[in-house]
């Protein structure tokens, strides 16, 4: 259960990443 909260927390950090350089 954890693992899988991982998981969608590191998908959640990738995606804000990729907001974050098509805002620049």
């Amino acid at each position: 259960c954890v693992k899988a909260l991982n998981v969608v927390k590191q998908q959640f950090y990738i995606l804000r990443n990729k907001l974050e350089t098509l805002m620049q």
